[in-house]
């Protein structure tokens, strides 16, 4: 079976106003609908949002609620959870089989603990923190190869799988790091009703008007020597969205004499994800300047990130293919 799945898990008993934390997590002009029981609700319609409690935790489901979640950083959203549930912990947490998507984050006493995300196209784009105990049963299947890629060996299977094939494995153990049973083995929790609701929904140009030029900035993070950690570099995309795909060419500012990187991606509603692919391959020395290598081959580059209709922008994360390097990125339409 393929799972679909967006939720978020607030460990807490607390009793509060439903209405009053949608309402602040921005979901507006609630119309109360029919209850609906968890195994309907847990990846709901663009304009649905559902709420229930089961064994002391409060679940949200949202389209997309989780991926405000896969970020180094707090977003809004998180910060508003904290506000209510300071001492509690939260968790996101996201399943789309038809591309292999995969997430999960942890929040503790408001302090975000780990993250990890990936799909099928980009791999893992994200991978913070220390492994939850959850995690490692399944980590200790799995090892490196010789081109830094984690394979697992499952019991019983003789071929090994990529991390984004065993994601769902990953994302049932954590939850059930509150529910105390795997997702798909929870029939109690699957039957639970859960609070139906209809919200407004602010129309998104990102569709339409998508194709075209945007400009951007990227930063260095963790893996990088401190001379170049958080710096930024500016680029700009040609874009073009048929069907969901999206193909183009990126021309990064430091990189404004060399034949641009290609694009090759996809946009699902408000979440993008892409890889950047150099003609050559690029690496920084100890000065921290770029120099090329034309007898290698590039790494490949997986971006991903969320649209933010209020600023017309993208705001994501980056990662080498198979590597411990990566960083933020945003971009803004420059034309329309």
């Amino acid at each position: 079976m393929g799972w679909k799945l967006s939720s978020v898990i607030i460990n807490s008993s607390t009793d509060i106003s439903y209405d009053d934390l949608l309402d602040k997590l921005g979901f507006k002009n609630l119309t109360r609908l029919e209850d609906e029981p968890y195994d309907s609700a847990m990846y709901p319609d663009k304009d649905r949002v559902y709420v229930g409690n089961y064994k002391n935790n409060l679940i949200i489901c949202a389209e997309n609620l989780p991926l405000k979640f896969y970020d180094k950083s707090l977003s809004d959203t998180e910060k508003t959870l904290i506000k209510y549930f300071p001492e509690s912990e939260i968790c996101a947490v996201s399943l789309q089989s038809t591309i292999n998507h995969f997430g999960f984050a942890v929040i503790k006493a408001g302090e975000k603990i780990r993250v990890k995300a990936g799909d099928a196209d980009l791999g893992t784009v994200i991978d913070i923190g220390k492994p939850l105990e959850q995690e490692e049963e399944l980590l200790a299947k799995s090892k490196i190869d010789d081109k830094g890629q984690r394979l697992f060996y499952l019991d019983g299977d003789s071929d090994p799988y990529l991390e984004n094939q065993i994601g769902e494995n990953f994302v049932f153990e954590i939850f059930k790091r509150y529910t105390g049973e795997l997702l798909d083995e929870d029939d109690d929790l699957l039957d639970t009703n859960f609070t139906a609701c209809k919200f407004s929904e602010e129309a998104l140009s990102v569709d339409k008007y998508f194709s075209g030029e945007w400009q951007g900035q990227f930063s260095y993070g963790d893996g990088y020597q401190d001379l170049m950690k958080g710096k930024t570099e500016e680029f700009i995309l040609n874009l073009s969205l048929t069907n969901g795909e999206i193909k183009g060419s990126c021309v990064d500012g430091n990189k404004q004499s060399d034949e641009p990187a290609n694009i090759n991606g996809f946009l699902i509603d408000t979440f993008i994800g892409f890889i950047k692919k150099y003609p050559f391959k690029y690496v920084l020395d100890e000065k921290g300047l770029t120099q090329k290598d034309i007898s290698k081959q590039s790494n490949n580059i997986a971006y991903s990130g969320l649209y933010d209709s209020l600023t017309d922008s993208f705001k994501g994360i980056w990662r080498i293919e198979n590597k411990k390097f990566w960083g933020a990125w945003t971009m803004k339409r420059k034309s329309v």
